[in-house]
C-alpha cells in the first residue's frame, strides 16, 4: 500500500510565526485569564477567547487556504485551528468560501460562501484538492464530514485512508466500516475491496468466500475491471464460481476493453481450439500458459522473431500470458491498490 506523508508540526509553525503580526495587533485587548477552548492551541497566544466575549469555540470553519489570513485580518473573533480552518466565537460573516465544521450544539448547519447551505460535494471537493497536495491531515476532517453525509466516494477515499494509514493510524475496522456504506450505496471500488476484506477475513469481518464472490460480481457487473478478472478466473478455474469457460472467456474480455492487458491475453490464450476445456485450479492454469509461453518462444526464435511478435496479438498474448498470471498472483491479495480517489 502506498502511503502518504501527513504535514507536520514544523510546517504549522513556519505558519504560525508568519501570522504573529496579524495576532499582535490584538493582543493588547486579550484578558488575563483564558478560557480553555478545545483548538490545539487553545489558551495559547493566538486562541479566539482572548478576542472578544462568548464560547471561542462556538463555531469552527473550513476555509480556502489562501484565505486564512484575510479571514484573520477582517473577523477578529476568529482564530487559526490549522491552515484550513479557524474557530470563532460567534458566526463567521463575509465571503471566504467558509463551510462550517461542526462545534458546539448552537452552531448552525454546514455553510459556504455567503451563508449558502453546503454540501457533501463541496466538502469532497475541498478534501480532494487538499489530497492531491499530499495534505492527508487538513483533508482528513472534510473527507470524515462528506462521509458522514453519505458522499460515496468520500467514504471509499476515507476507508483507504484508514487501511493505508494516510493521515491517521492504519484501522482496518474502520477501513472495512466505511468501504461497507459505499458498498452499499453501489460504490463499485468499495464493493470490490470490502470483497478482498471477506475473502481474507479483515478488518473484523468474517472469511465468507461466498460473499465475497458477491459482493465481487456486483462490482464486476458495474463494470469494475479488477472485479472483471476475478470473475473471469473464478469461472475459469471453478472457484467460488461454477466452471464455465464461456463466462470466463466474456468478463475477461470485458476486463480487456477497459486496458487490462491480463484479462485480454489470458482471453486470447484459453480462447484457442487447443485449450482445455476447463482447469481444475490456478495451477493448472498457470502450467498451462507457461507450456504455451514455451512452445511460443521456441517457434519465434526458429522464425528469427521480431516482427511476428510485434504484429499478432495473439503471438503476443501466448508469450506474455504467463507472467501476466504471476504478477496477478502476486498482488491479488491487494484489493484496494490503485486510484486514492476511486471512481
Amino acid at each position: 500500500m502506498k502511503s502518504f506523508a501527513a504535514i507536520g508540526k514544523a510546517g504549522a509553525l513556519i505558519l504560525f510565526l508568519a501570522l504573529c503580526g496579524v495576532a499582535s495587533a490584538h493582543a493588547q485587548t486579550r484578558s488575563s485569564t483564558p478560557e480553555p477552548c478545545g483548538a490545539p492551541n487553545g489558551g495559547g497566544a493566538n486562541s479566539t477567547n482572548y478576542y472578544g466575549s462568548g464560547n471561542p469555540c462556538a463555531y469552527r470553519y473550513n476555509i480556502p487556504e489562501e484565505n486564512l489570513n484575510r479571514v484573520l485580518n477582517e473577523a477578529p473573533y476568529c482564530t487559526m485551528f490549522s491552515r484550513v480552518q479557524v474557530n470563532c466565537s460567534k458566526p463567521l460573516t463575509g465571503n471566504y468560501g467558509q463551510l462550517q465544521a461542526g462545534g458546539s450544539a448552537t452552531a448552525a448547519g454546514p455553510i459556504a460562501a455567503g451563508g449558502a447551505q453546503g454540501s457533501a460535494e463541496q466538502y469532497w471537493q475541498r478534501a480532494s484538492t487538499l489530497i492531491e497536495r499530499n495534505n492527508y491531515r487538513d483533508a482528513i476532517p472534510l473527507l470524515t464530514q462528506a462521509a458522514k453525509m453519505g458522499h460515496t466516494r468520500a467514504q471509499a477515499t476515507l476507508a483507504i485512508a484508514y487501511q493505508d494509514g494516510n493521515g491517521m493510524r492504519k484501522d482496518d475496522r474502520q477501513a472495512a466500516y466505511w468501504f461497507g456504506l459505499a458498498a452499499a450505496q453501489g460504490h463499485r471500488a468499495s464493493q470490490y475491496a470490502l470483497g478482498g476484506m471477506y475473502e481474507e477475513g479483515e478488518g473484523g469481518l468474517p472469511r465468507d468466500q461466498r460473499k465475497a464472490m458477491q459482493l465481487y460480481l456486483a462490482s464486476a457487473g458495474q463494470g469494475f475491471d479488477k472485479a472483471q478478472e476475478i470473475v473471469g478466473l473464478s469461472c475459469l478455474i471453478g472457484d467460488g464460481l461454477p466452471n464455465d469457460k464461456r463466462q470466463a472467456i466474456g468478463w475477461l474480455q470485458k476486463a480487456g476493453a477497459q486496458g487490462s492487458n491480463f484479462g485480454r491475453d489470458l482471453a486470447i490464450v484459453v480462447s484457442d481450439r487447443s485449450a482445455p476445456a476447463q482447469f481444475a485450479n490456478m495451477n493448472a492454469l498457470n502450467a498451462y500458459l507457461a507450456r504455451v509461453h514455451q512452445q511460443e518462444a521456441a517457434r519465434q526464435a526458429a522464425r528469427g522473431g521480431g516482427m511476428g511478435m510485434q504484429q499478432d496479438i495473439g503471438v503476443v498474448a501466448r508469450i506474455n500470458a504467463v507472467n501476466e498470471a504471476n504478477q496477478w498472483r502476486a498482488s491479488h491479495g491487494c484489493m484496494s491498490c490503485g486510484a486514492y480517489i476511486p471512481k
